[in-house]
């Protein structure tokens, strides 16, 4: 449906730019005054001027096709990696440093600079684990309602009627 749809602005357009520069030709036969800083155009120009902008926009919305690279080795070596227990970051890192020094993704893994990006990934996940959550003891003391020992008699008896009630 898009296909057609470009087919029929580029036709459009095509159409427009013919008439436009034969329109330009016979104008600039017939005219040999000054420029003026206001410029008249006819509706049928403005309308022509106004479709071929629309084709132009239709054609740029028109996104261009992907293409996709399936090289067998690349996804494999990952998932090598993959299965190996490696985080997304780390098998990133891998390749950044694969494509930096021009080696292979697995033998990126035994660099020395992949093996410290990895101590240094471990160890902030360590401290992470290590820090202490807040406090969940009581902030404040609140007097509790309840029975507890040194009250009188009348008193336990008022609080046996209220939580009977």
């Amino acid at each position: 449906m898009e296909n057609e749809n470009v087919l029929d602005a580029q036709e459009v357009v095509e159409e427009q730019e013919e008439e436009e520069t034969t329109d330009l030709v016979e104008e600039t036969e017939e005219e040999e005054t000054p420029v003026e800083d206001t410029v008249t155009i006819s509706k049928d120009k403005l309308k022509a001027m106004q479709r071929k902008a629309i084709a132009y926009d239709a054609q740029k919305k028109v996104a261009p096709v992907q293409t996709i690279n399936n090289n067998p080795s690349i996804q494999a070596d990952e998932l090598k990696l993959i299965a190996r227990g490696l985080s997304d970051e780390e098998i990133e890192q891998a390749k950044v440093i694969a494509k930096g020094k021009d080696i292979p993704l697995m033998e990126s893994i035994k660099d020395p600079l992949f093996i410290s990006y990895q101590t240094d990934l471990k160890e902030k996940e360590r401290k992470e684990k290590a820090k202490l959550g807040s406090s969940k003891g009581s902030g404040s003391f609140q007097a509790e309602k309840g029975f507890h020992s040194g009250m009188t008699r009348d008193e336990h008896f008022k609080l046996w009627q209220e939580s009977n009630k």
